[in-house]
Formats: C-alpha cells, sequence, structure tokens
C-alpha cells in the first residue's frame, strides 16, 4: 500500500538541533520508514486528547516538540493504512485461533516443602491401601465361581487350600544392577559397566507382598507371566499353597481400567464432513534437544507452522488455526556433555556462556510460540529440573521472557489437564522407558537362546513399529495396573511420598502420551462406560522431524512432518 502524500510530512522535517536530547528517550521514526509502528510515549493517553507537551533542552534553553513527537491521528492512520487509487483489494482472510477451555488438575504432582528423611516404605504402603478396594472387588468378581476362598492377609494362608490373595508384586532378577555396583562404577573400583535396555531373563521370579508377610509365586508362563510384571503393581493371585513355602499360580488379575472423570466427554465424536468444522487440535511434540548437534532449522519450522507462517492456506485455516494447545513433552534440551564442569567453582565466562546457550535458545523459541498459541512446557530427564519424580515445573528465572507471556504454562512431569473436556495424562517417557527395561511383550529366551539386535541407529522401519507397539501395549498395562509409574521408587527415581501415592490412577484418561519415544505410534482402547482412551507414543523430534496432532473431537492422531532438506 502506498502511503499519501502529506501524511508523514511531519514526521520528515524532523531535526535535532546540534546538543539537543529528547527528555524522555522517545525518538521518532527514521526518514522515509512509515512501515514500522510507532509505539505510543510513556504516560499519554492512547486514545482521548493531544498528549502533554514534550520538551527538548537546547543548552539552557527548551523548545516544544509536540509536532515531532506525537503520535499518529486517528484520521492520519486511516488515510495511511487506506488504499491507494487503483490498488488492488487485499484477497488474504484473517485467520483467529480457535480457543478450547482448559483446566489444570495436575496440582497432585506438584511437591510441596520437599523432605527426603521418610522412608520408601510408606509409599508403597500408602499405594496398596488405595488400590487394596479395587483389587479384592476385581478378585472377587473373577473367581466368584471358583470355590477358592479369599483370605485377606497372606500370613493367613494354609497348605494345600485352594486360596486368593491380593499384594504388592516384588521381582527378582538376575542382571538387575545394585546400589553396590553402581557404587563401585563410581569410585572405579571395577571396570566400566555399561547399562543395558532389557534386564529380563528366564531366571526372573515374583513375590507378592502384604502388610502381614511375603511369599514366592510359582507357575507356568500361561498361568503367571513374569517378563509382563514388574515391581511395585498390585494384583490378586489364585492357586494353592505348596509344603515349600511357595504359592502355585492358577490366574492373576489387576484392578483394570479405571473409570472416567465425572463431566468428561469420553464418547469419539463421528468424523467430520468435508465441509463440516475442522479439530480443536491439541499439538504434541518431545525431544527438541536445543544445545546438541541436531538442526535447528525444523524446530523453527514448527513454531512458524503453529504461529501461521509457514504452509499454505489450507494448511493456515484447516489445521493451524484449529491447533488450540500445544504440549511439549520434556526433553526439550540437549543432554549435557561436560555436567562436570559445573562443579568447578570458578567456571569461566565463555563455559557459563556454552551451558547457557541452549536455555537462551529454549526462551526465545517459547516466547515466539506462546506469542501465537497457549503453550504447555513440561520438564524431562535432559532438563533443567529434579530428577525425582514427579519432576517439578520449570523456575520461570530459566525462561524470563517466555514467562512473560500468561499462554505460557509450566506443568510438572506427569501431565494432567482437561482441554475441551478430555482428561489428557502423560509423561516425558521416563515411567515408560524404565519399565520397558525390566518387563518384555514375550517370554525371553533361555540363555544363550537371545539374539544380538542391531544398533538403534540402523533401526530399519519394522523395527521402528516394533518400538511404537511396545511403548503403546506398556501404556495399555499402566490403565490395566491403575498406575502410570509402577517401578518407581524401585527403579525409578521418585520423591518419598509419605501421605499418598499421586502416580495411581483414579481415572481413565481420553488421551494417554509417552514422550520421547523412538516411533510415532497410536491405539484406540475401550474404556468403562462406553468410552474411548487413545494412547500415544510420542516420538523424538530431534530424531524423527515429527510432532503429533490429536484431534480432540474424533480422538484421531497424525504426525506433521518437518525437514528442512526439502525447502531446498
Amino acid at each position: 500500500r502506498t502511503c499519501p502524500p502529506g501524511a508523514w510530512g511531519r514526521f520528515e522535517r524532523w531535526a535535532l538541533p546540534r546538543g539537543g536530547k529528547v527528555k524522555d528517550q522517545q525518538r521518532p521514526r527514521g526518514e522515509g520508514d512509515p512501515a514500522q509502528e510507532r509505539a505510543p510515549l510513556h504516560g499519554r493517553k492512547r486514545e482521548g486528547s493531544r498528549p502533554a507537551r514534550v520538551g527538548i533542552s537546547l543548552g539552557g534553553g527548551s523548545m516544544a516538540a509536540n509536532d515531532l513527537l506525537a503520535p499518529p491521528t486517528e484520521a492520519e492512520l486511516n488515510l495511511c493504512l487506506s488504499p491507494g487509487p487503483g490498488a488492488a483489494k487485499p484477497s488474504a482472510t484473517l485467520l483467529s485461533r480457535r480457543s478450547c477451555e482448559h483446566t489444570p488438575t495436575w496440582q497432585r504432582f506438584n511437591v510441596r516443602g520437599r523432605r527426603f528423611d521418610q522412608q520408601f516404605s510408606h509409599l508403597y504402603s500408602k499405594r496398596y491401601a488405595q488400590m487394596k478396594g479395587a483389587t479384592w472387588a476385581a478378585a472377587r468378581a473373577r473367581w466368584a465361581n471358583s470355590g477358592a476362598r479369599a483370605v485377606e492377609r497372606i500370613v493367613q494362608l494354609k497348605e494345600g487350600e485352594r486360596t486368593f490373595c491380593c499384594g504388592v508384586l516384588y521381582k527378582q532378577m538376575k542382571l538387575r544392577q545394585s546400589v553396590i555396583d553402581e557404587y563401585q562404577r563410581e569410585l572405579a573400583i571395577s571396570g566400566a559397566v555399561y547399562p543395558l535396555e532389557d534386564y529380563t531373563s528366564s531366571e526372573d521370579a515374583l513375590d507378592i507382598e502384604d502388610d502381614s508377610g511375603r511369599m514366592r509365586l510359582a507357575g507356568d508362563v500361561a498361568a503367571l507371566p513374569v517378563h509382563l510384571l514388574a515391581t511395585g503393581l498390585t494384583a490378586a493371585v489364585l492357586g494353592v499353597m505348596g509344603a515349600d513355602g511357595e504359592f502355585v499360580v492358577e490366574d492373576w488379575c489387576v484392578p483394570g481400567v479405571p473409570p472416567p472423570l465425572e463431566n468428561t466427554n469420553g464418547a469419539v465424536a463421528p468424523k467430520a464432513e468435508p465441509e463440516g468444522d475442522e479439530g480443536p487440535y491439541l499439538l504434541l511434540a518431545s525431544g527438541l534437544g536445543f544445545g546438541g548437534a541436531t538442526d535447528p532449522m525444523p524446530a523453527a519450522m514448527l513454531v512458524d507452522f503453529v504461529a501461521g507462517r509457514l504452509g499454505g492456506a489450507a494448511d493456515r485455516s484447516d489445521v493451524g488455526a484449529n491447533i488450540c494447545r500445544v504440549i511439549l513433552a520434556g526433553n526439550s534440551m540437549a543432554p549435557l556433555q561436560d555436567g562436570e564442569r559445573l562443579r568447578d567453582k570458578n567456571l569461566p565466562a565463555a563455559d557459563q556462556e556454552r551451558i547457557a546457550g541452549p536455555l537462551y535458545q529454549l526462551d526465545a523459541m517459547l516466547a515466539q510460540l506462546a506469542s501465537a498459541c497457549p503453550v504447555d512446557v513440561m520438564p524431562g530427564a535432559d532438563d533443567a529440573s529434579s530428577v525425582a519424580m514427579p519432576q517439578q515445573p520449570f523456575h520461570r528465572s530459566l525462561l524470563p521472557t517466555a514467562c512473560r507471556y500468561s499462554s505460557l504454562q509450566r506443568p510438572p512431569n506427569p501431565y494432567e489437564a482437561l482441554v475441551e473436556g478430555r482428561l489428557v495424562l502423560g509423561s516425558s517417557g521416563q515411567p515408560v522407558t524404565d519399565l520397558l527395561k525390566f518387563t518384555r511383550p514375550a517370554a525371553p529366551k533361555p540363555k544363550g537362546e537371545n539374539d544380538d539386535g542391531d544398533d538403534e541407529g540402523n533401526a530399519t522401519e519394522a523395527e521402528g513399529a516394533a518400538a511404537a507397539d511396545f511403548t503403546l501395549s506398556a501404556l495399555e498395562r499402566m490403565l490395566g495396573w491403575r498406575h502410570m509409574a509402577p517401578t518407581a521408587p524401585d527403579t525409578l527415581p521418585c520423591y518419598p511420598f509419605y501421605n499418598e501415592d499421586p502416580f495411581v490412577l483414579e481415572h481413565c484418561p481420553q488421551v494417554f502420551f509417552a514422550g520421547n519415544q523412538k516411533a510415532f505410534g497410536q491405539r484406540l482402547i475401550d474404556a468403562p462406560g462406553g468410552g474411548k482412551c487413545l494412547l500415544l507414543s510420542v516420538p523424538k523430534f530431534d530424531e524423527t522431524r515429527e510432532a503429533v496432532l490429536v484431534n480432540l473431537r474424533t480422538l484421531e492422531a497424525s504426525t506433521l512432518s518437518f525437514h528442512a532438506d526439502l525447502l531446498c
């Protein structure tokens, strides 16, 4: 658009006499620069009468400068913004972002007054107390016609009698590392010990324990699938106590998927017609990896797409404008390579700048993203947050620029919130990753028959699909167990809660996700009450360049790929 002659005339005549200085530090626009938007002066009203007089000091005197520093009037702005003679009317329409209701329910994961002098046994006791009623209800319903007698306490079991009881499982694992091994590795007493991705073996065994005692469980794989179970689960077992003190298991059960939260939309909406309304969409991404060796361009493309600066007209109107919220599920920063340097008391300024560089990049990116869309940024295993679960939110001093936006929220890890009537629950991936180390979908082979797998970097597409299937199976089992971090605090670092176990699932979510996984995957399962639950495996963005788009109406998920090489 061309500016009519004379509209900026009073600014073209600007000249600051030698030695002059503007008192309120405001400067006029540069000559011939009408495209910049001029901010109003401090202390002036944006509407109404002309502002007060501003002076320019000239040595010992002053002169009026209202005509030079005053913002343009409404008539002048309309004159500049109106199309000139013969100018074509703009064809693009202004798009507004779709809004959605958002109610945080993650308060139980916020730890207040942290104390570490409690014993972890309290956490197991509270977990059993919270899940005991649901486990017994599932056991009595399953074995109502079995003729077996229910025994409330393990110490009351009798030899040779067919009974069933419930308790917390403990898994004996030969390959599991002990605290002594970690201590030796830290002091370099023994050789280097590399962590495994799979600690299961055919020699693993299960114990069950309640507040009265513990006993060893025995049975074949069909009756007792040891490879599918982990330490910390609350389960019920049916069988007979043997003379050797082992309980021979005939069947087992867990509490099952919890009921949905009241007043939540658990049903799946029908697919929208082509001319129907789209969305709303929830965008999930994890593992942005700022500060790593990966190309930062895909992350910039993700921000531009959400902000409406990337993609065609259909992408912006049908998808981009209908993204009502963005969830960044952890590992927004790359792992710190030389973390030992942080122990130095006198760290050079250059090293400080290099270590803090990824935070500056993340802060700038979140500021751009939060200016365009509501954002929830979760901490992850590689981020500047606590190690123990639940990880506490980012401190606002780490993200000073982005935290100025009210659209940016800093939830803990795990995440839980009501988004457009859907209960969304998930983590940055640590509970699932840790569970997959100590369980296996198929029974392990005897020693010497395990095949050596290919290198992770050379994983094929089939292996990626299998990895996503493992993640989805783990999420589904967590729902059936009614616990989203069963291996905490045994192998997963966890805060020693005293009053309750916040990881117990009281309600079934409609979206249950795990971030920082190897590949994308989705699975829609049935939930109590005729509802549905969408299980999501959110891939690492710095490796796959993929984000997950969830339609909150239909509970369908798809991926958005951002590859910088496609721009060339």
